[in-house]
């Protein structure tokens, strides 16, 4: 059953727990593997979580926008109240603790490849990700030397003074995604207010995104397409050269299917599978060529995380010429 507008509370249900959990269940579980394979340590925060946006949207409702403005279905407030809510049910640390688990895994797995630090006021709480049950013994590596602890999935424990870890399990987080499905159906089943506010996403949802790209019929014979390069899961020091494995067994070939007459590309990781650099800002404000037939432009990436990017000079020069050269390819 796939998403359409007017859903009634049977087809809501036959949705989520079918179209939406196969597609989580052939999205994450292969990268589970054994229990003492090191495959997902990442991957499967990053990807239960970004479903765990969805959700979000879903269960928050939609409110339309002022004229003019983008429509806005997702939002981080939105998603953690997902996790308070209804991964409560399912285990009560998310309820205490899912805010943490987001700003962490969600933010830096999806961002910035690995996840995040935080530090507030002095204290600082960085990552643990293990495999297995919800209680488990894990060692910790410090100045103190390695420091073993009973680790409970989601719950911060103090490692030194002003120094905590928040351990998650991949396979209880895949896991509880998917109770927490089940939970999301019985609520909509029992409260109208929830499923009104699922339908509100849904029929929204629906109706295409308006959008400036066709203004003056420049874009009318044109086609835009978005490729996401490869993250893998492997040592951090090895990670750039993994990157390039892995986008090599398909990224080339991708490109050479589309045929684009433009390249964007957005951010270093990006940006070192195309060309050898030592900043990437000598790489930014020019044309540059890929398998000496592919126009590219080299962009800072968008994300928040990359500090203040939009104020360098080369930024605004490789945006004015992306600019000039996406006139020039798309005019009829």
């Amino acid at each position: 059953m796939p998403l359409k507008k007017g859903m009634t509370v049977s087809e809501i249900a036959g949705y989520l727990q079918g179209d939406l959990k196969q597609s989580i269940v052939r999205d994450v579980q292969p990268c589970l593997g054994s229990l003492t394979s090191p495959e997902g340590l990442f991957a499967v925060p990053r990807l239960v979580l970004s479903y765990v946006d969805y959700l979000g949207a879903l269960y928050h409702g939609y409110q339309p926008q002022k004229a003019g403005k983008r429509r806005k279905f997702a939002d981080q407030s939105y998603a953690k109240m997902f996790l308070k809510d209804v991964f409560g049910t399912v285990d009560p640390n998310y309820a205490k603790h899912g805010h943490l688990l987001w700003e962490i895994y969600r933010n830096g797995t999806v961002h910035l490849y690995e996840p995040m630090k935080l530090r507030n006021q002095g204290r600082q709480i960085t990552w643990e990700v293990y495999k297995g049950p919800r209680t488990r013994s894990i060692t910790l590596a410090g100045p103190r030397g390695i420091q073993t602890h009973l680790a409970v999935h989601l719950v911060p424990w103090q490692y030194e003074p002003n120094k905590w870890a928040q351990p998650i399990s991949i396979n209880c987080l895949y896991e509880d995604l998917l109770a927490a499905m089940d939970e999301y159906v019985r609520a909509i089943q029992t409260n109208c207010q929830i499923e009104q506010r699922f339908s509100q996403t849904a029929d929204a949802l629906q109706t295409p995104e308006e959008t400036s790209l066709d203004k003056d019929d420049k874009w009318g014979k044109g086609r835009l397409f978005w490729i996401q390069r490869a993250n893998c899961l492997v040592e951090k020091e090895e990670k750039r050269s993994a990157f390039q494995h892995c986008s090599s067994k398909f990224l080339g070939r991708a490109i050479d299917v589309v045929m684009p007459k433009l390249v964007l590309i957005l951010g270093r990781s990006a940006a070192e599978y195309f060309f050898h650099f030592r900043k990437l800002a000598d790489v930014m404000g020019q044309v540059r060529k890929y398998k000496e037939r592919y126009d590219c432009i080299v962009l800072y990436h968008p994300s928040p995380a990359g500090g203040n990017w939009h104020k360098q000079r080369e930024h605004e020069e490789s945006l004015q010429l992306a600019r000039q050269r996406i006139n020039d390819v798309c005019t009829p």
